[in-house]
């Protein structure tokens, strides 16, 4: 117990030594690759979202492709 303590205190003083890249420095060349986009308010937005509703041909799809992907479920497990 007391090696691993230890250990762990050194492993924290050696971290703390540890030269780290310039943060600011990297950010500023990342940022500067153009204008900020534009916030548009969402009013503005949700108008022309079109709405989807599920039909009985979508939904029996998706019933159909959930059964196969139980049986590759239980195919797995049982191997």
């Amino acid at each position: 117990m007391v090696r691993l303590t230890v250990l762990l205190m050194a492993g924290a003083v050696l971290s703390g030594c540890a030269s780290f890249p310039d943060v600011d420095a990297a950010q500023n060349r990342i940022g500067s690759g153009g204008p900020a986009p534009v916030l548009v308010p969402l009013d503005d937005v949700l108008p022309g979202a079109t709405q989807r509703v599920a039909t009985q041909a979508s939904a029996e799809g998706v019933e159909g492709r959930a059964a196969a992907l139980r049986a590759k479920a239980a195919t797995l497990r049982n191997r």
